[in-house]
């Protein structure tokens, strides 16, 4: 799962320990999830901090960089059905929460 914090702290001229403040996180915890293990807690609260939906927290689309399923680390080949399927769940969720 690639998600677009990183792009979007620095965008808003902002740090990871400044978000990690605001969502009354640990700087680590938030790092953590940044670098692909964030809860739905944290996803929640980095959108709030942000104004945005937490599918917004995402980048649209990663396309493999090779035709072939890398012998190293193929999980990056399927990180873009990953994405989409986790962006659908997110959206579910979100419409949802509206209802």
């Amino acid at each position: 799962m690639i998600l677009r914090v990183k792009e979007i702290l620095k965008e808003r001229g902002m740090t990871i320990q400044e978000l990690a403040d605001q969502i009354q996180v640990h700087r680590v915890t938030l790092s953590n999830s940044i670098n692909g293990n964030p809860t739905l807690e944290i996803l929640q609260k980095i959108a709030a901090v942000f104004n945005l939906s937490m599918s917004e927290l995402f980048f649209d689309e990663v396309q493999p960089k090779t035709s072939k399923v890398p012998t190293k680390r193929p999980e990056k080949y399927y990180k873009t059905q990953t994405n989409r399927t986790l962006k659908e769940i997110i959206r579910r969720i979100e419409s949802e929460n509206k209802d």
